[in-house]
């Protein structure tokens, strides 16, 4: 028996299993212990191979088909492998539905004396194994078919046998060179058994600390369903525009500073700029937020997408240049920054098999997509970085002991913690909006107030183009079935501008200035309803005073000259004051 410092020394059914596969080391598609492609091993590894104590990996196999990738896996004892089977889905045609991966595992004392090749296609290779079973050899043809049956013949004979196989008719330096190999197999197979332990230790902490995944699939479905009726509605699928996007709740800085319309920043997360931006959010909150919700909790979790979905659409509104912004994911690197926030914190009681794996993967994806963005104009970087952070302060706050230990404390603290990040982000928001009300420039100010403006402006204008004149007024006031037309009319009209006036006094702006624009807009449709009264009176009435009176139609048309003048003027004295425009020369020099 080896002592503990000394080189173990292979046995002699090790050294026949290990010499016996080196004749499979001309095809490509084998790779033989100690040196595993890691992408590779990691393929294999997903079949949670069951070793037995002194069971060490000697070679992987690629058996890589329709996109389906496979690793056959020879080792000193058995053999493993994984394929695509029908599952029967009953019916009176005994059709064929799903399709399920399945991984088997045979000891080469099983193996039948005739395992044969059996062509079954143009590409793939059957070994029969006997009781029905077979293991397809994929990619590398019949030749590598054969050398892998009569690999498994020959040590199925000698496992069948119960003793140990002859070495006389080996290779003494082929002997000597697996002797040389055999630390680093052991090497290999050992880090593979502490990995495969780890995980499924990690594996039942996971599951033990959250048995379902509830909120992931929630906030997968509710991003699709609002979608969906976006699309329902008209709204492009693949290339909406800014104002589609704007109508349905997309954050925009502006907005949500000069209109005081915060419910843009949770809004904003659940809407996204067409299918691939919503596929693509989708597979990364698929991927990663089934493992978040388990290591945090369900409410945990939800409260830790929306704080990071929120906060990363105040960071996006708080910094220039305004852009319209939609999308999740703020939310998912929220949900990276927790990730990592949940490693640092527990990196002492979760194994560094796992958590180096994963430190990795969160901090390639971050890294990334930083760099990806930096070089993709449209996509919103501020949004990603406000939504890590969040994340990060968020899992902090909201981390767990791990495993879990579960106790009405740590519930009760939990909860208080949490409230007290939900009232973060909430005051984190209102400094933002404040700060940038001070800090927006005087353009997308008044652009801001315009886009509100127009509407109302339009429409006055097409009012004020279907005035009668005083002479039509005076005209049709002489017949009876003319006037009741006119009056009509004119009803219509008035119903018109009191509804833009009211339009008017809905715009939001917090700029002094543009308010008092907004004051003179509203005096102009005013004076615009006092004229139309002034002429349904006249109509009725027929009272010369109500044409040319001081409370009359001309004197109110002249009101609306006045009005509007006034409207220009401030205007310009706003772009004048900001450098907007170049200044009106003074006519007094």
């Amino acid at each position: 028996m080896n002592g503990p410092d000394e080189t173990p020394r292979p046995t002699t059914w090790e050294t026949f299993v290990l010499a016996s596969c080196a004749r499979l080391a001309q095809f490509s598609q084998v790779h033989l212990a100690p040196k595993f492609p890691p992408g590779r091993l990691n393929l294999a590894l997903r079949t949670q191979l069951p070793f037995l104590e002194n069971e060490l990996l000697v070679a992987l196999i690629d058996s890589d088909a329709g996109g389906f990738q496979n690793e056959i896996v020879l080792t000193t004892s058995r053999l493993y492998w994984s394929q695509r089977d029908l599952a029967d889905a009953g019916g009176r045609n005994g059709l064929k539905s799903s399709v399920a991966i399945r991984a088997y595992g045979m000891d080469y004392a099983l193996i039948p004396q005739g395992a044969c090749v059996v062509p079954s296609g143009e590409e793939s290779v059957q070994i029969a194994l006997g009781s029905g079973q077979s293991l397809a050899v994929q990619g590398g043809g019949r030749e590598l078919a054969e050398a892998l049956a009569g690999y498994l013949r020959t040590v199925g004979d000698a496992a069948r046998k119960g003793v140990d196989p002859s070495l006389d008719g080996l290779d003494p330096g082929l002997v000597r060179r697996i002797a040389l190999v055999l630390p680093k197999v052991a090497e290999v197979t050992r880090q593979i058994r502490t990995l495969n332990r780890d995980l499924n230790a990690f594996r039942r902490d996971l599951l033990a600390a959250t048995p379902h995944v509830v909120v992931t699939p929630l906030l997968l479905a509710a991003c699709i369903l609002v979608f969906v009726v976006m699309v329902m509605h008209g709204v492009d699928p693949f290339l909406p525009s800014a104002q589609q996007l704007l109508s349905r709740g997309a954050n925009d800085g502006a907005r949500v500073v000069l209109r005081h319309e915060a419910w843009r920043l949770p809004a904003s997360v659940f809407i996204h700029g067409g299918l691939i931006h919503l596929a693509v959010n989708m597979w990364c909150l698929f991927s990663i937020g089934p493992l978040v919700e388990r290591l945090f909790g369900n409410v945990a979790t939800a409260v830790l997408y929306l704080a990071a979905g929120v906060g990363g659409a105040i960071a996006s509104m708080a910094t220039l240049p305004g852009r319209v912004s939609v999308g999740a994911s703020g939310a998912i690197f929220g949900l990276l920054g927790a990730l990592l926030a949940f490693l640092l914190i527990n990196r002492r009681s979760v194994p560094a098999t796992v958590l180096r794996p994963l430190r990795s993967s969160a901090l390639s994806f971050v890294v990334f997509n930083t760099l990806f963005a930096a070089a993709v104009p449209n996509i919103d970087q501020w949004a990603h970085m406000g939504g890590l952070a969040t994340g990060f302060l968020g899992g902090l706050v909201l981390i767990r002991p791990w495993p879990v230990i579960r106790s009405r404390r740590l519930t009760l603290r939990r909860l208080t913690l949490g409230l007290a990040l939900v009232g973060a982000v909430l005051g984190a928001g209102f400094a933002a909006v404040r700060w940038r009300e001070r800090t927006l420039p005087p353009l997308v100010r008044f652009d801001d107030f315009m886009d509100q403006a127009a509407p109302a402006i339009d429409e006055f204008n097409a009012v004020s183009q279907a005035l009668p004149k005083l002479d039509e007024l005076e005209a049709r006031s002489e017949s009876a079935a003319s006037s009741q037309e006119l009056s009509r009319t004119l009803r219509k009209l008035q119903a018109r501008a009191a509804a833009n006036r009211d339009r008017l006094g809905r715009i939001v702006t917090p700029d002094p200035s543009l308010q008092s624009i907004c004051q003179a807009l509203i005096a102009d449709q005013t004076a615009q309803i006092a004229t139309l009264a002034a002429g349904l009176e006249y109509l009725e009435t027929r009272t010369p005073e109500l044409l040319t009176g001081p409370s009359g139609v001309k004197a109110g048309q002249a009101a609306m000259t006045r009005a509007g003048r006034d409207f220009q003027n401030r205007q310009r004295a706003f772009l004048e004051t900001h450098g907007l425009v170049t200044r009106s020369p003074d006519p007094g020099r």
